[in-house]
């Protein structure tokens, strides 16, 4: 009969921070690819660590144009795809408690969980989850600020997109898309980065706040 052997290393294994992890895979890597998007077209537009970087600081300036800072809440109701990846990253570096949402919670939930966690702004991923999140946010104590992924054409009030500025000083849409957010950034708006605190600070475990989903109210 074999007899198994078991090896183990008693070496102390670092717990860095998110965001430190993030910025140390940044620095490694580079200009490699991070991500590849699939266009309409079929081609990938590959990102490179670094473009991912200035999407992300682009992301932590907006939202502390919004006054949204650290310890406030940050709601992503959206699938899995780049930008959920931006929103959540840049939420790490501000400081900021990301809430995600499942997509497919009806407008009284999405409500329930706004209201539940207090978040201040929520990103939207299409026109479709735009309305739901009007329509959750219509009846709560508290503004929410609205950001969606995919605009469409005409943007109601109270609703501004990733993917260009809302007209007006100190009112930026976080640019989600790394390869424009080279560009100086909106009057208003500082370059941020990630906060020291935010990739050093270990007292405060509280990163993300999950809500449940399935029948009846989240919890």
């Amino acid at each position: 009969m074999s007899q198994m052997t078991y090896v183990s290393n008693d070496t102390p294994v670092s717990r860095p921070a998110l965001t430190q992890l993030f910025l140390e895979a940044v620095e490694r890597y580079g200009d490699a690819s991070a991500f590849g998007r699939i266009n309409e077209d079929l081609s990938v537009e590959e990102l490179s660590y670094d473009e991912v970087l200035e999407g992300v600081r682009s992301v932590a300036a907006a939202l502390e144009a919004y006054g949204v800072t650290r310890g406030d809440r940050a709601a992503i109701l959206s699938i899995n795809r780049l930008e959920w990846a931006l929103a959540d990253y840049g939420c790490l570096c501000a400081g900021v408690i990301d809430v995600p949402i499942y997509p497919t919670l009806t407008a009284a939930q999405v409500r329930f969980i706004l209201r539940d966690s207090g978040a201040k702004l929520v990103f939207v991923r299409h026109q479709e989850q735009m309305q739901k999140a009007l329509e959750a946010a219509s009846e709560l104590a508290h503004s929410v600020e609205i950001v969606v992924f995919d605009p469409p054409a005409e943007l109601p009030a109270g609703v501004v997109s990733a993917k260009r500025s809302r007209p007006g000083p100190c009112r930026p849409g976080p640019r989600m898309s790394p390869r424009s957010s080279t560009r100086q950034a909106p009057r208003g708006t500082p370059r941020a980065s990630c906060s020291p605190t935010a990739t050093s600070d270990r007292t405060s475990r509280r990163r993300v706040l999950p809500w449940t989903s399935g029948v009846g109210i989240p919890r």
